[in-house]
């Protein structure tokens, strides 16, 4: 600590004051405002598979995220050579991925979660119909198509309108345990000795007050 030279004027506080200043900040990353629902939707069916509780997701839906696979779409596996990934880099690993509109866990246990597949409910089905209907879907008409039908025309719109940057901020921050580069240990931190993460643990790890649910 550098001590100004003012004899006698200097005091406990003040001596107290420019040790704070000194003294390194942890600063939370990922403490911007809330994200929208529908951009966390765009990031974690743009990082799940299809694997499923053991099954495979019908085409154009998505389920888990295997920690495995999610470290070979990042590039931080042990046979990548790639020891980190800064915010920017895992921005662009991202968008280069495929969006499918994720699928809800079935139930509440792990029996039933094997059925998720077989049941093939779309994740905040309330905001999957809203963004159907927002794009033309009308719901009253018998004759119309089934809704799940319709998921690979809305994957690719959704997927052209691309994420939020601030809901990118808030997965690789949550992913990094708040570091400015994301490792492949700090991936398995943040899945807590499970080898896959669920919708419902993704929102866990985001946090639902960071992120703003629609009413409606």
């Amino acid at each position: 600590m550098i001590v100004l030279s003012i004899g006698s004027l200097i005091t406990a506080p003040i001596l107290v004051l420019l040790s704070t200043l000194e003294a390194p900040t942890n600063i939370n990353l990922s403490s911007t405002a809330p994200v929208p629902a529908l951009e966390i939707i765009k990031t974690y069916g743009s990082l799940a598979g299809s694997e499923c509780y053991g099954r495979t997701a019908p085409p154009a839906s998505s389920c888990q995220i295997p920690l495995s696979d999610l470290k070979k779409e990042l590039g931080v596996s042990n046979k990548s050579g790639i020891k980190s990934l800064t915010r920017s880099e895992f921005a662009n690993r991202l968008e280069s991925l495929s969006f499918q509109w994720p699928l809800k866990p079935y139930g509440l246990t792990d029996t039933s979660y094997t059925k998720t597949a077989v049941m093939n409910k779309g994740a905040e089905t309330a905001m999957y119909m809203n963004e159907l209907e927002k794009r033309g879907y009308d719901r009253r008409n018998p004759t119309g198509p089934l809704p799940t039908s319709l998921r690979p025309k809305l994957n690719e719109e959704l997927k052209r309108e691309g994420i939020d940057p601030r809901a990118l901020d808030k997965v690789f921050y949550s992913f990094s345990g708040n570091q400015e580069e994301l490792t492949s240990e700090q991936l398995e931190n943040a899945f807590r000795g499970s080898d896959f993460l669920d919708y419902y643990s993704f929102i866990e790890l985001i946090g639902k007050n960071e992120i703003v649910w629609p009413s409606y």
